[in-house]
């Protein structure tokens, strides 16, 4: 069976522009100088999102980084009704769905958060099998949870990881599976294209990459 682990963040969720004001906010709180573009915040982000966090200016033998998570999560968590889900989520989940695939979300981000998310969207309602996140809200890896995933997979089953950032690439290669890579997320494609790994610039298009290499 093909099963499609899809990130979250930046793939699903369209919450690329959300989280860089939420972050520059969050610099100009700590009186730290904002990161000048969008396309700049793509070519720093990276997991553990902490390293992210200094590239970004955060010098945290000044700045308590737990502090600084929570001041983020809440300033994200209260908004949030500004984010939507990616112009193709739903279509390429009832693609997949309607060719027999089953569809899961495997985020880095603290899973009652996560699942609340999910829910405030009805259009999920169905297309989603199974959620995986992890225990608290400061993002370092989800290898785990991805790992959780697998141990209730098949051997002949066929597992996919679509996401934004090239730890989602990590995160397929901790469990065996492939992974085919988005641009449209927290990542650039300049950033992605380093991994050697397959880029796409549409949902959709991830899903005809694995329509065609699947068994099925």
């Amino acid at each position: 069976m093909i099963k499609i682990l899809f990130d979250w963040n930046g793939t699903l969720l369209d919450d690329l522009d959300y989280s860089f004001q939420t972050a520059v906010n969050l610099q100009k709180f700590y009186g730290i100088p904002p990161m000048p573009s969008v396309a700049f915040y793509q070519s720093i982000f990276c997991f553990p999102i902490q390293e992210y966090y200094r590239k970004a200016g955060f010098d945290f033998s000044k700045i308590d980084w737990n502090e600084c998570g929570h001041r983020f999560m809440d300033a994200y968590v209260k908004d949030f009704s500004k984010t939507r889900l990616n112009h193709q989520a739903i279509e390429v989940l009832q693609k997949a769905k309607a060719a027999g695939a089953a569809c899961y979300i495997l985020s880095a981000s603290k899973l009652d958060l996560l699942k609340a998310q999910i829910e405030s969207f009805d259009k999920l309602n169905g297309l989603i099998d199974g959620v995986y996140g992890i225990s608290d809200i400061f993002a370092s890896s989800k290898e785990k949870a991805a790992r959780e995933f697998s141990s209730t997979c098949l051997s002949w089953d066929e597992i996919y990881v679509i996401g934004d950032t090239l730890h989602d690439l990590e995160s397929a290669q901790a469990i065996g599976a492939q992974a085919i890579l988005f641009d449209g997320g927290h990542q650039s494609r300049k950033v992605l294209e380093q991994s050697g790994q397959p880029v796409v610039s549409s949902l959709v298009k991830a899903w005809e990459v694995i329509n065609a290499r699947s068994h099925h």
